[in-house]
């Protein structure tokens, strides 16, 4: 039966399950015909009966698990409370471990993922990288804090310490670079579609929503405002209100404030309009009076 237990009552009730190895007292205890497990460590793998090709490696690692299947569980209390959930892998202590049903999940980091329920295909990389997350589906989170209080907010994209840190319910975002979009956080769950790429770019956007920001400091005061465009290094980088701008360029329009309507394409385009709208820069240094 290539069946190897060592420890107390590791493996004491294994009955026809085939090609098991349970190491450290009570690892696969409550194993009957399940095959295909590795558990080492105590208690690992602890519940599980018929769930097959499992890794659990540490103590209370996948403790909880019963006829789940393909979990991978490396770290202390790893995905703990897991029963039903599949093919899900977590890497750290304490990763995941309260998830119960999720599937196609991965964490990886120090409570990474760790109070997930039944969210599934999610990853997150990164100590206390969604670390709130509950029933949330589809996000990706990379980097310390990443996606750190999102509890339901879906089809987010977090890389980057800090990126969405305090997005709760807020979906479909992408915030690539550190502090990027830090403060979104609407009031209820809604589809921003902000995307932010560069240091702290967008980084202080809280219900604004259509934003495309990229580069450092890229529209970073923007607040409330929507539907605006800024490709630049310091482009836009002190509105907060004004909506419906475009900013090709570094510096471009980086005074407007609340201004709208206006398209400055350019190095310094425009970049010393504050509350001008419906103004039109197309050159390096246009319209900088």
């Amino acid at each position: 039966t290539y069946n190897t237990a060592v420890g107390a009552l590791a493996g004491e009730k294994v009955t026809t399950g085939i090609q098991n190895t349970l190491i450290g007292g009570l690892a696969g205890d409550a194993i009957t015909t399940a095959s295909n497990n590795a558990a080492f460590g105590y208690s690992a793998l602890g519940a599980n009966s018929t769930g097959t090709l499992n890794t659990a490696i540490g103590s209370g690692a996948l403790f909880s698990n019963t006829t789940a299947s393909n979990n991978t569980a490396v770290g202390t209390n790893s995905l703990l409370a897991n029963t039903t959930g599949t093919f899900n892998v977590a890497v750290g202590s304490l990763a995941g471990d309260a998830n119960t049903t999720g599937n196609y999940n991965t964490a990886l980091g120090y409570n990474s993922f760790g109070i997930n329920t039944t969210g599934s295909n999610n990853v997150a990389i990164g100590a206390l990288a969604l670390d709130s997350n509950t029933t949330a589906s589809d996000n990706v989170a990379v980097g310390v804090n990443a996606l750190g209080v999102n509890t339901e907010g879906n089809l987010n994209v977090s890389i980057g310490g800090q990126s969405l840190s305090t997005n709760t319910v807020g979906d479909r975002s992408v915030a690539v670079g550190y502090g990027t979009l830090s403060a979104q956080n609407p009031a209820s769950d809604a589809d921003m579609y902000n995307t932010a790429v560069g240091y702290a770019a967008g980084v202080a956007v809280t219900t604004g929503t259509n934003n495309t920001l990229i580069g450092g400091l890229a529209g970073d005061a923007i607040t409330t405002a929507s539907n605006n465009s800024a490709l630049g290094f310091n482009s836009f980088s002190a509105n907060t209100t004004g909506e419906n701008n475009v900013a090709l360029g570094s510096y471009a329009l980086n005074q407007n404030t609340t201004a709208a309507n206006n398209t400055a394409v350019g190095h310094f385009a425009l970049t010393a309009n504050t509350t001008g709208s419906t103004s039109t820069a197309v050159g390096a240094s246009a319209l900088t009076a």
